[in-house]
């Protein structure tokens, strides 16, 4: 008899132990998949939203290039449309130099470097629509980066840039982990107890047999 039990028990926790591993696989891998398919649709629809409000301000924008007034206009409308939309707002002349950012004063402008090599400046002055995920220097964030041509019609004068941080899809895809997380827990749980019904049934036959 305690021949039968310790085999029925050994084979039961087997049986046991296979489940929990194929359901703890299963469980990361969703986990894994579902965050970077929020992540990559997130940072997505971002840059979508970014272009779109880009274009929305090239109109304004683009006339402040022109004129010895410009440096004081263009980092009045960078400021201006930084605060209404909540984002990084930097004008960007031909040249690489930097000529308004809403996370700057005038003088901070001045001493920032020239933006002519960045990947999504260079985008924009080749005429196309530039994109770039990096950390921002200057606030030490993780930031996706837009960058539009500013034309007059004629030719590309410069480039409007928008960023934003990306705590928000940080926060997002975070939220969706602990949610697996917990899931995975609750699975756990009732995988181990269906389990040990399941392999004790499955078990008895096996055990008598072995045990005649």
């Amino acid at each position: 008899m305690g021949v039968r039990v310790a085999i029925r028990g050994r084979l039961a926790v087997r049986l046991t132990l296979i489940l929990l591993a194929v359901t703890a696989i299963g469980m990361a891998g969703m986990g894994v998949y579902i965050s970077r398919v929020l992540e990559t649709h997130s940072v997505e629809n971002l840059k979508s939203e970014l272009v779109t409000e880009a274009r929305v301000l090239h109109d304004a924008v683009v006339p402040s290039l022109t004129g010895r007034a410009r440096a004081d206009r263009v980092q009045e409308l960078a400021e201006q449309y930084g605060a209404r939309l909540k984002a990084r707002v930097t004008v960007i002349a031909r040249d690489g130099v930097v000529l308004g950012d809403s996370g700057r004063d005038r003088e901070g402008v001045q001493a920032m470097e020239n933006h002519a090599a960045r990947p999504e400046v260079r985008a924009a002055l080749a005429g196309g629509i530039g994109s770039h995920l990096r950390r921002s220097r200057t606030l030490d964030v993780e930031m996706l980066y837009v960058a539009v041509p500013l034309d007059d019609g004629t030719r590309v004068r410069g480039v409007l840039r928008l960023a934003l941080p990306m705590t928000e899809v940080a926060r997002a895809v975070a939220s969706v982990r602990r949610t697996v997380i917990v899931g995975g827990l609750l699975a756990f749980g009732l995988v181990l107890a269906v389990g040990l019904f399941i392999s004790r049934r499955v078990t008895r036959p096996v055990t008598e047999m072995r045990a005649v």
